[in-house]
């Protein structure tokens, strides 16, 4: 390319404009034709595995698109697919992305320029790979360009993660006025909120990066999404997926940039999350979609409109709730001449059977407007047959007016396919399958699940603290990892993914998260290198399992616990903090008389990782800060830490805490509240306010709090619940979540059905929803009865349906008064 300047318009924006000159057709009925078939990392053929990005096409029709993992390396391609005689359509890799700096894992859509140049993001790799973010590098800026032989040369115009620089970006690239690249990126920045970033191309063909805003986490909140778009005066907009903001950026007379919000949204059925970016109609107005919110849940279809005067503002007005069966989370719309709104839905629909749900394959759709109102048009459902599954794109208009996208999964063999909708005169659609790709597991079993989450496609992962393989640890169970996925006939197979043999953990009693790159991260109570020792009471490790080609995990011990000032015995979740260090906390070990500790791990070069203590818990007189923290942490905006400890503190039953970042490497404890009487014994979630929930168990069987922050620093606690541990239940221990309308869901693993062989009862789930003047309602929304569970004590998950799914330790089909084994997987459907 050299270092000729990005010309405007580019060839696809021709494209878009030339369709909003003169209406376009209201789609019908299509014929199905399948173009192409993936292959996804399979050899001889590694071809590509689930695209995500938006599609691209140039002026001879030919189609350009990412796939997120699969290739030669299995983390991505750029592809391209062209029209040939009799419908067929021709595959050809344009580049394979590897573990190197020169980025893996392409997330957002490509734009090209005229000279048939290719341009795009990364959100992992680069130069920072083996160091910045969590030894993942932080992501890059590339290019594309076709050379002799048909061979494409890729160049990084841009690594990010250096300094106060970005850290990966997931979104497409826009082109500005003067030619210039923008986009956004999720994270770092000088405030760890995220990036809006600018890229010009210098006289000597390097690139330079200007940080034009970054995001705080504060009232501009954080994670901006999507492409940015531009209005005619040159200001740049864009939505904040946390934070729920849609913003502008305007640029001041000496070149700096300033942010405003639009709009907030979360304010009741106006939708929450937005993602997938905004666009513009010929009248000024901003369209885009949320995930979640709206009337039930399932996210929105929205518009801002403008109004310039004395003060200027923006309306927003919710063209279309989601509710499950015409789709649920729209991922991005795209317009046409005549004003009609095009989108796809990641979920929702009318067939599951093929996507490992219950709720839906996904559905494209068309939003049409009738003076103030608009109608919804279901095009086509996803999930029948050999159909794709979950379309995580956005789509795009050929010069015929046809439709094209892609999905992540589903297809002949289940790694998604690129689709085109075709319309005709009958009102309704069928789809002209383009590309497929697969997958495959394998299975086995484990006792006593401690806790589940969810995947992005609604697979359910979790840990049992028992059951595996007594062989591999000694002669004892040392507990598994598995993953519970539903086949084609809706049956659901679980699938051990991991069995622990000691020395790399045993029990493994905290839930599990994910980073970005699809690995598990997780700890063990126990094991560790120095097993065996004594029975097999070592001090427990952190734990990371990397998925592999064929459903294979491979498992990495980051930290192995001495017992000593090291801590001892990790409990609780860990959490990410934006640069992907980890935290945690024991409930042992420690310089201070062993009563706990809050650890984190840093990733050095090689992915070799590094503990440091960054609390002693019992430093003070009569351990007034606390003692055996066993609760896991959460995580702030601005970095500080929250938990909370289930002794000590200023009356000997635990507190809630505040670890604050100062200095470098340093931190500072803050007491938030003291217990007097009963016990915190899970972990705190925020609300949107920053308001921190808990459960209690000790004097009574438990109730559950809010604690409110006030300007001076004080926080108020406020008992939203007090259970009596009948049927309404009995000690909370498995915390709280929140649905998006404010309801808050959790367990006590008593109370409830008083008939199910256990004298105190095997638990319940239950609703809690406000109801005005600071009041709240419980619901049981299920009593246990022993065969189908009990005693569930771990937090809950809520899939994109609405659905709750958990874990019970004890119960399931074989329990009776003297067998409580061995604990059960369960899903409650509203």
């Amino acid at each position: 390319m050299g270092s000729k300047r990005l010309p405007i318009p580019f060839v696809t924006a021709c494209i878009v404009l030339g369709l909003l000159s003169a209406p376009q057709p209201l789609f019908a009925v299509s014929t199905e034709k399948v173009l192409y078939s993936f292959k996804g990392d399979s050899p001889p053929r590694a071809d590509g595995a689930s695209p995500e990005g938006s599609l691209l096409f140039d002026a001879p029709g030919n189609l350009y698109g990412a796939t997120n993992s699969g290739g030669t390396y299995g983390f991505g391609t750029v592809f391209e697919l062209m029209p040939g005689a009799n419908g067929k359509w021709t595959k050809t890799v344009l580049h394979d992305f590897g573990e190197n700096s020169g980025g893996f894992w392409p997330l957002g859509s490509l734009i090209l320029d005229e000279g048939g140049n290719l341009y795009g993001t990364t959100a992992y790799g680069g130069d920072t790979y083996g160091s910045g973010c969590g030894g993942s590098g932080c992501g890059t800026v590339f290019e594309l360009t076709p050379g002799a032989n048909g061979k494409w040369i890729e160049k990084v115009l841009h690594s990010f993660g250096k300094g106060s620089d970005g850290q990966q970006p997931s979104g497409g690239l826009a082109v500005g006025p003067s030619g210039n690249l923008y986009g956004f990126t999720t994270e770092g920045g000088a405030l760890g909120g995220g990036t809006a970033f600018q890229l010009t191309l210098e006289g000597d063909g390097r690139w330079t990066e200007k940080i034009l805003y970054s995001f705080s986490g504060g009232v501009d909140w954080q994670a901006p999404s999507g492409t940015p778009v531009f209005d005619g005066a040159g200001n740049l907009y864009g939505a904040t997926i946390y934070g729920n903001t849609a913003f502008r950026l305007a640029r001041t007379a000496n070149g700096e940039w300033t942010e405003e919000v639009l709009h907030t949204f979360g304010q009741g059925s106006d939708g929450s999350e937005p993602s997938g970016g905004l666009i513009f109609d010929v009248e000024g107005n901003l369209y885009g979609t949320t995930t979640e919110g709206g009337a039930s849940n399932s996210g929105t279809v929205f518009k801002l409109t403008p109004k310039f005067g004395a003060t200027n503002s923006w309306t927003e007005t919710v063209l279309h709730s989601f509710n499950g069966k015409d789709g649920s989370e729209p991922v991005g719309l795209v317009i046409d001449g005549s004003g009609n709104l095009y989108g796809t839905t990641q979920w929702g629909g009318t067939f599951n059977s093929d996507c490992g749900n219950s709720y839906g394959c996904g559905t494209a759709f068309r939003l049409t407007p009738t003076g103030s109102t608009w109608t919804e048009t279901v095009l086509h459902n996803f999930g029948k047959g050999s159909d794709g599954n979950t379309p995580l794109s956005g789509l795009i208009f050929d010069k015929a007016g046809n439709l094209y996208g892609a999905t992540a999964g589903g297809g002949a063999i289940n790694w998604g396919i690129v689709f085109q909708l075709m319309p005709d005169t009958n009102g309704k659609w069928t789809e002209n399958m383009l590309h497929s790709f697969g997958h495959g597991t394998d299975g086995a079993d484990g006792a006593g699940p401690s806790g589940v989450i969810l995947d992005a496609k609604g697979n359910v992962y979790g840990t049992t603290s028992g059951g595996g393989n007594p062989a591999a640890c000694g002669g004892h169970e040392c507990g598994t990892v598995f993953t519970i996925d539903r086949d084609k006939s809706g049956k659901w197979i679980e699938n051990q993914i991991h069995t622990f043999r000691g020395k790399d953990g045993a029990d493994p009693l905290g839930n599990l998260i994910f980073d970005g790159r699809g690995n598990l991260y997780g700890t063990t109570a126990q094991g560790g290198a120095f097993y065996p020792c004594g029975a097999y009471d070592c001090s427990g490790t952190v734990f990371r399992l990397s998925p592999g080609r064929k459903g294979t995990w491979t498992e990495t011990v980051l930290h192995s616990f001495g017992g000593g000032t090291d801590g001892q015995t990790p409990l609780g979740a860990l959490v990410f903090d934006v640069s992907r260090n980890l935290y945690g906390t024991t409930l042992e070990g420690g310089s201070n008389y062993g009563l706990g500790t809050v650890y984190e791990l840093t990733s050095e070069a090689n992915d070799q990782w590094t503990e440091r203590i960054l609390y002693n818990f019992c430093a003070v007189q009569n351990c007034a800060d606390g003692a055996y923290p066993n609760g896991g942490l959460v995580i702030d905006a601005a970095g500080n830490l929250y938990g909370t400890t289930s002794e000590g503190g200023a009356y000997g039953t635990g507190n809630v805490f505040q670890l604050r970042p100062v200095g470098h490497n340093q931190w500072i404890e803050t007491v938030l509240y003291n217990f007097n009487g009963v016990v915190p014994i899970a972990p705190l979630i925020f609300d949107k306010a920053g308001n921190l929930y808990g459960v209690t168990s000790g004097d009574g069987p438990g109730n559950i709090f809010e604690l409110t922050p006030h300007a001076n620093g004080t926080w108020t606690e406020n008992v939203l619940y007090g259970f009596t541990g009948g049927t309404d239940g009995g000690d909370p221990a498995g915390g709280l979540i929140f649905d998006g309308a404010g309801n808050l869901y959790g367990t006590t693993f008593l109370g409830g059905d008083l008939g199910c062989n256990q004298p105190s009862g095997c638990g319940v789930v239950f609703e809690l929803t406000p109801s005005g003047n600071g009041r709240w309602t419980e619901a049981v929304l299920h009593a246990f009865s022993g065969k189908d569970g009990d005693v569930p004590e771990a937090p809950l998950v809520l899939d994109r349906a609405g659905h709750l799914r958990g874990a019970t330790a004890g119960g399931g089909p074989l329990y009776n008064n003297n067998n409580g084994c061995c604990g059960t997987v369960f899903e409650i459907i509203p």
